[in-house]
């Protein structure tokens, strides 16, 4: 399956949806399943829905006056060939795929190297010991299709939040 079809083929996006934006009562969920997807499609959806919920989170960042023209990914997910292409489409902008698995532990060590002047500062200490190992570029047609997809799935998570007050409501009597 091509990534353009994959667009237009797998079910909605299941996200983690923080408290900030669904007052505490969000829940992950699939939209639109049908009985021909299988545990990849599953999969894909949690990937995208994750993208998805980057995405807000960048926009929130935009919104403050912070720009960027590239993300650096790390740790597990970074490690799929699939889900670092997704972010690219998603977000629109190109993905480096750091090198170093540990980045929290690098992190930590490059500050206690510019803390001991090992490193001029924190910057100089990053460029020394950080390296890309993979680079993703967004393909327009896909991210024009997921620009499209992430519209609805901001819709989705408005018309739903009513419902979720309600389910909530209904757990806490019981």
């Amino acid at each position: 399956m091509s990534r353009n079809q994959s667009c237009r083929t797998y079910p909605g996006p299941a996200a983690w949806l923080d408290d900030a934006q669904q007052n505490g009562h969000a829940r992950a969920g699939f939209h639109s399943i049908a009985g021909w997807h299988g545990r990849a499609h599953l999969l894909r959806a949690r990937f995208e829905g994750v993208a998805f919920e980057h995405k807000r989170h960048v926009e929130t960042l935009h919104k403050a006056g912070v720009d960027f023209d590239q993300v650096v990914l790390s740790g597990g997910g970074s490690r799929s060939t699939v889900w670092p292409q997704i972010f690219a489409d998603v977000l629109g902008v190109p993905v480096t795929v750091a090198r170093s698995r540990e980045t929290g532990a690098l992190g930590a060590a490059i500050a206690a190297g510019a803390g001991v002047g090992i490193f001029a500062d924190y910057s100089a200490g990053a460029a020394a010991v950080t390296a890309a190992a993979r680079h993703f570029v967004p393909d327009e047609a896909v991210a024009d299709a997921y620009a499209r997809r992430y519209r609805l799935y901001g819709e989705i998570n408005q018309a739903m939040t009513p419902m979720r007050e309600r389910i909530a409501g209904q757990q806490a009597r019981t």
